[in-house]
């Protein structure tokens, strides 16, 4: 493999050689140096080996003009440039267009020196304006064209800088006359059957054009402009039928303009016969070869698969829309709301939490209204539920004054009641015709119906964007060296994120995030895995940053004579943004009661991860649990942290207290609930708490709190003034062993730091 790599390597600054030789000869004053060093400190500019390229660039500027002032031609660009070069690593500066031009003309400076003693004085000013105006289009160009690799989304400029290029080298190749014959023509011929089979239209005119004028530059005068562009109609009329007659009508095309002009005359018959054979080599050419050439006759299909692709989304977000509702429909036919019946005595705080949980969700006032009450709605709407439930029917007059006086979803709230209370009546009757299976399978289904609905919601909230800001994105990498292929930008509620195919070697480097947050306008971050494709090409994609992320620390022992803990710790990232931390502490101690934690807390980490809320999915983990368990129940103590606003749910069955730690002190959050599994209507205790920068929060298993106490917890925490979470865990096992802890025990903390 490094064999070929050095075989293609050669090749390339073989062709490099070629084409200075022919830059040398495109002379804009006779006499003057070429406009070969356009290329070669373009060339360097990109990225290409000076010390490989300055020998290619010597030898084709002296193969050009082997004379003295061909020598001074030659060196001068060299030495400069691989000062410029040497001084812009030392410096860790990357080169920009006007450090090009800048490289040029100081390169130019010895040039116009020893021109200024040969020739008019103005011939060299003349010579330098051209070099220095092709060098700033050149490089222009060659930056888009190692960035695009094939694409054909040339900027103006880039474009223009293609046609500048092709323009020059056609010039150079028009002076060459080997003993009568012109290989101009054989390209011309070439080049044009290329542009007509494998371009579309304009690619041919201004291909043809640019080969034209090259030629007219050199001597062969403006007819031949107006006769390449004659012959190219002609192959475009016959070009969808035949490459054959393609290239038959555009022969004879060639030569009868070019006969009716009289511009060959006599002697150069050899240039219409050269130019048939370049057009007639073209066209023999088998296809197994020439459809492995770069292919530019389809326009973009980059918006035809961007529509696509939004349809395609939209039709899957309808589709799952419809699957929910068949879940639905399934749940209603297993008794819905089952999970949400529990006795009489209970009914009041459990409806007033869903009702919560369906009409304060979204709600842009729901953070005022936590921060007002000191703890969540729901307690506010059981008075409603209650008059409901006894009367059939909520009405204003049920209503508390902080509900009127702030709620903005009044009529929401009103109907919303009055359904799940209706509901919670009409069914209540018929709970006891179904077995505990059937229950189970309600849940499950109406589980099932409520995340397919979020996640057609997320699908059709992403967006697609236009195409202005990827080709903002490819422009701005190119100029970090970043060598960007392909980008697609995608919208949604977070801000804007990229999908991306760039070089592997350009995956690693720390510009590329920063230059693609810049352009989307927010920070973004690196998710999934990077795709390494055979043809030296990564994709990966780009979402936007948290505003917030995780450190977090865990210790732990296990129980003295005991073979396992029956504590499990789980940190993950889940969907929208948000973390769970978990700690589930199993029944006792030994493999029984790891067990039993471990299919509990993969059980939530599942759940979680496919999008089901909090109350569903502690619900129906609860209840599959209560059917399924014999008798191993587990305490579950667990957060879920919001890391785009900081708000943490501290979600509770069985577990004992928690900790915060702010800057004011340390804050206790209670334990309430049931264990899981041991019951199947047990609610989860859920407390909301806004965590800033500064705070952590601290969940301990039962063998942590038995032994040191809330209040000896609380003053070591106090005491404890690290930041690092690890640190805290540590100490407080630590105390916890000094004091004679023997059970098993846990310890979880973790905080907020900005990203």
């Amino acid at each position: 493999m490094k064999k070929s790599a050095r075989i293609v390597g050669i090749y390339k600054y073989l062709w490099c050689l070629v084409l200075f030789f022919l830059l040398s000869r495109a002379k804009p004053v006779d006499g003057t140096f070429g406009v070969a060093i356009s290329l070669y400190v373009a060339l360097v500019t990109c990225g290409l080996n000076v010390w490989a390229l300055s020998p290619t660039y010597i030898a084709g500027c002296m193969l050009a003009d082997p004379t003295l002032a061909g020598i001074v031609y030659a060196l001068s660009p060299v030495v400069v440039t691989i000062v410029w070069h040497l001084i812009s690593k030392k410096l860790k500066k990357r080169t920009g267009l006007l450090a090009c031009n800048i490289c040029a003309f100081v390169a130019l400076v010895p040039m116009i020196v020893v021109d200024s003693y040969r020739l008019n004085p103005f011939a060299p000013i003349v010579a330098l304006v051209v070099a220095q105006t092709v060098t700033y289009f050149v490089s222009d160009f060659l930056r888009a064209y190692l960035l695009k690799g094939n694409s054909h989304r040339f900027s103006v400029n880039e474009s223009v800088g293609g046609v500048v290029l092709t323009v020059m080298l056609s010039w150079g190749l028009s002076t060459l006359n080997l003993w009568g014959f012109r290989p101009y023509y054989a390209v011309m011929g070439a080049v044009i059957g290329y542009a007509v089979s494998k371009t579309n239209p304009v690619g041919a005119v201004t291909g043809g054009f640019a080969v034209a004028m090259g030629g007219a530059l050199g001597g062969q005068g403006l007819e031949l402009v107006g006769s390449v562009l004659a012959v190219i109609l002609a192959g475009e009329i016959f070009v969808r039928y035949n490459k054959w007659l393609s290239g038959a009508s555009m022969i004879m095309v060639f030569v009868a303009t070019n006969v009716y002009f009289n511009y060959y005359g006599e002697m150069d018959y050899i240039a219409l016969i050269s130019f048939g054979a370049g057009m007639g080599l073209w066209t023999i050419l088998p296809a197994k070869l020439t459809d492995r050439l770069p292919d530019y006759k389809r326009d973009d299909a980059g918006e035809t698969a961007k529509n696509m692709l939004v349809q395609t989304r939209n039709d899957l977000a309808d589709r799952l829309g419809q699957i929910s509702g068949v879940f639905y429909c399934m749940a209603d036919a297993y008794c819905k709301f089952s999970e949400t019946l529990p006795d009489p005595d209970k009914a009041e705080v459990v409806i007033a939490t869903e009702l919560m949980n369906t009409t304060c969700k979204n709600c842009v006032k729901r953070e005022e209204c936590i921060k007002a009450l000191g703890k969540e709605p729901s307690s506010m709407f059981q008075g409603l539920v209650a008059s409901c439930l006894s009367t059939g029917k909520a009405s204003l007059v049920d209503l508390p004054n902080f509900i009127n006086s702030r709620c903005i979803k009044i009529p929401q709230l009103l109907s919303g009641c009055n359904y799940l209370a209706g509901s919670y009546l009409s069914r209540l009757k018929a709970k006891e015709s179904y077995s505990k299976d059937q229950q189970l399978m309600a849940s499950q289904l109406a589980g099932v119906g409520s995340a397919l609905t979020e996640i057609g919601e997320e699908l059709k909230d992403v967006r697609c964007l236009e195409g202005k800001i990827e080709k903002e994105l490819i422009e701005a990498l190119g100029y970090e060296n970043i060598i960007c292929t392909q980008a697609l930008a995608v919208g949604g509620k977070n801000g804007i994120g990229w999908s991306i195919v760039i070089r592997k070697e350009d995956v690693d480097n720390p510009r590329l995030l920063e230059v693609a947050s810049k352009v989307a306008g927010n920070k973004l971050t690196l998710v999934g895995e990077v795709n390494y494709t055979d043809n030296n090409k990564a994709h990966l994609n780009l979402a936007p940053a948290s505003k917030y992320e995780l450190s977090y620390g865990f210790s732990g022992q296990v129980k003295e004579s005991s073979a396992a803990s029956g504590d499990i710790v789980k940190v993950m990232r889940i969907r929208n943004n948000k973390a769970l931390i978990a700690l589930c502490d199993g029944m006792g101690s030994g493999s029984d009661a790891q067990t039993a934690s471990a299919r509990a807390i993969d059980m939530v980490g599942g759940y979680y991860q496919a999008g089901f809320d909090n109350p569903r999915a502690l619900s129906l983990i609860n209840k599959l649990l209560a059917v399924t368990s014999e008798d191993n129940f587990c305490a579950l103590d667990m957060c879920v942290v919001d890391l785009d606003s900081g708000a943490c749910d501290f979600i509770k069955l069985g577990g004992v207290e928690s900790y915060i730690r702010r800057d004011v002190g340390v804050q206790v959050l209670s334990a309430a609930a049931l264990p899981l599994g041991i019951v199947e209507e047990a609610t989860p205790k859920i407390d909301r708490q806004m965590l800033g920068v500064g705070d952590m929060a601290v969940l301990v298993s039962d063998g942590i709190s038995d032994a040191l106490g809330v209040a000896g917890l609380k003053l070591i925490l106090d005491k404890i003034g690290s930041l690092n979470p690890q640190t805290v865990c540590n100490e407080v096992l630590a105390q916890a062993k000094n004091i004679g802890l023997k059970d098993d025990a846990s310890v979880v903390a973790f905080r907020l730091f900005s990203a």
